[in-house]
């Protein structure tokens, strides 16, 4: 048992001098860039009519699940329903490498922890448990984000704004610490779940018109830096294509901690290709996206350094808006 390297406390410098490389880690990540992108399936989960191309021979027979009673209702009616018990929410994805999370049966109930994640209190914060009997893997984790109340407006007072709410660099979802977990109708640990497998796996029809709405009225909102870039070879075109509200933390680098410094240079700057990735990544890979909040977040070993990263990070991002608006 050990508490989480990803979480979102990292030790205080007065704790550690310097964090080690995590070598088993980093050739994980390296080797992500060796995956394809998603293979044509052998057979398509989306029946005709929500492909591009159909390819069953006319003539065959009606499927099965066009006379349950459910199809006959109108299919703005069916998406208004599917809208209403999967959409407009918040909810969050990750793929990340570590240990998987500790069960919770083994070492304390369920109550109060957003999805059930055991926690522990590490350097005056509360911290992931994983379970390090077992191998590090890449593992995907989701759940609704339970960072806001569930009476806030989020379309109308905006993180950052007069009276607003805190934005991504507060959400403790993924340790389990959520702050408004309790105040959201439902029992621990299942309103923190999606909960849409079921009904993805319950028919191919099913499925065509839930995973639309599960990608298009959702907020999602992404965080693991490897994950980010390598989503082209993770989820398939149509999915990207699919999302119109996003949220992302993006961690900020020096040209120090990318490996990029010289004699020549002032180790506190910014790695500015670094952040012409990720505005490359938002960019070119979500052309139906409608609202971006891109949170871009220092570690504590970049406190004595940040003011002077800020003047030249507030240089980048106005040039770089001059050159999105002005080609």
């Amino acid at each position: 048992m050990r508490v989480s390297e990803g979480s979102p406390y990292p030790p205080s410098e007065s704790d550690i001098s310097e964090i080690p490389r995590d070598l088993e880690k980093e050739g994980a990540i390296k080797k992500l860039s060796l995956l394809p992108n998603p293979p044509p399936r052998p057979r398509c989960l989306t029946p005709s009519g929500f492909r591009d191309v159909v390819t069953e021979q006319p003539g065959l027979p009606r499927p099965t699940f066009q006379h349950c009673a459910y199809y006959k209702l109108p299919p703005d009616v069916r998406r208004y329903i599917l809208i209403l018990t999967l959409g407009n929410r918040r909810l969050h994805m990750d793929f990340s490498y570590d240990y998987p999370d500790m069960s919770s049966d083994l070492i304390q109930p369920l109550d109060e922890n957003h999805c059930g994640i055991v926690i522990e209190n590490m350097y005056g914060d509360r911290q992931r448990v994983v379970d390090d009997t077992k191998p590090s893997s890449w593992l995907w984790w989701g759940s609704v984000c339970h960072r806001l109340p569930p009476d806030l407006d989020v379309s109308r007072t905006g993180p950052m704004t007069h009276g607003g709410p805190d934005g991504p660099w507060a959400d403790t979802c993924r340790v389990g610490d959520a702050r408004h977990c309790g105040s959201w109708p439902g029992s621990f640990p299942a309103k923190c779940r999606i909960g849409t497998m079921g009904w993805l796996l319950s028919c191919r029809q099913n499925y065509a018109e839930a995973i639309d709405i599960l990608y298009s009225t959702n907020t999602i909102i992404m965080s693991n830096e490897a994950m980010i870039t390598h989503l082209p070879q993770l989820l398939l075109p149509q999915r990207l294509a699919s999302i119109t509200s996003l949220e992302i933390s993006w961690n900020l680098k020096s040209r120090y901690e990318s490996g990029l410094w010289s004699i020549t240079d002032d180790e506190y700057f910014i790695d500015e290709e670094d952040l012409k990735r990720i505005s490359q990544i938002t960019s070119t890979q979500f052309p139906q996206l409608h609202r971006l909040y891109l949170s871009l977040e220092h570690s504590r070993q970049l406190g004595p350094c940040w003011a002077r990263m800020l003047g030249q990070l507030s240089a980048f991002i106005w040039t770089t808006l001059h050159e999105s608006c002005c080609p």
